[in-house]
């Protein structure tokens, strides 16, 4: 009988987070109201990128970097970078994602729901190559298969420890093993990178 995902993870033990983690995530959407939204950054450009919304800093230095996450109120706002700018009416209760490369901008949005016995994996399909696909290295079990290009999938996991791998036409790339912890959400970043994968993991 083939062994779901779950069944195939929880075989790995527990072990130290490996990922980067984002300051002030275990009480972010604590501190959040009913009427705020959240906002961040994905620096496509290779160069340290400083953007503003609503008078607070959204940093993301190097190539394939996400900046923290900051609360605003709903409403319109405009997120500022040197040499674009993008607005967008924000609802309460979403998170919107901006992936900047020059003056290029790609947003992404979702519910901002968190589940605090259940870990929040998310990948962003940042290159130009279609089908991408997450799966763990030794079973080759998928965790995502077949992301289309400037396109996101998530899904909740259990808590565990994994190595896992990104999976293309014409190339597989290792990652570092990735503990995934209740009430955290773990985001994948998978950028173009002169013909190569930039993969960077993050956990807020």
């Amino acid at each position: 009988m083939k062994k779901t995902l779950t069944n195939v993870i929880a075989l790995f033990a527990m072990g130290p987070v490996m990922a980067t983690e984002l300051a002030d995530g275990d009480d972010l959407y604590e501190k959040a109201g009913p009427d705020s939204a959240f906002v961040r950054l994905i620096n496509l450009s290779g160069q340290t990128m400083n953007a503003t919304v609503s008078g607070k800093a959204l940093d993301a230095s190097g190539h394939c970097a996400m900046s923290q996450t900051v609360i605003v109120e709903s409403g319109l706002h405009a997120v500022e970078g040197t040499g674009w700018n993008w607005q967008q009416q924000m609802e309460a209760g979403q998170v919107y994602t901006i992936a900047v490369n020059g003056d290029v901008v790609t947003p992404f949005s979702q519910a901002a729901d968190r589940n605090p016995m259940r870990a929040k994996f998310e990948v962003f399909n940042l290159t130009g190559k279609p089908g991408i696909s997450v799966r763990t290295a030794e079973k080759k079990q998928a965790v995502f298969s077949d992301i289309a290009p400037a396109n996101r999938e998530e899904r909740q996991l259990n808590p565990l420890r994994v190595t896992l791998e990104i999976a293309t036409e014409d190339s597989v790339t290792p990652i570092e093993p990735i503990a995934f912890s209740r009430g955290r959400t773990t985001s994948m970043m998978i950028c173009d990178d002169a013909g190569q994968l930039a993969v960077n993991v993050v956990t807020e």
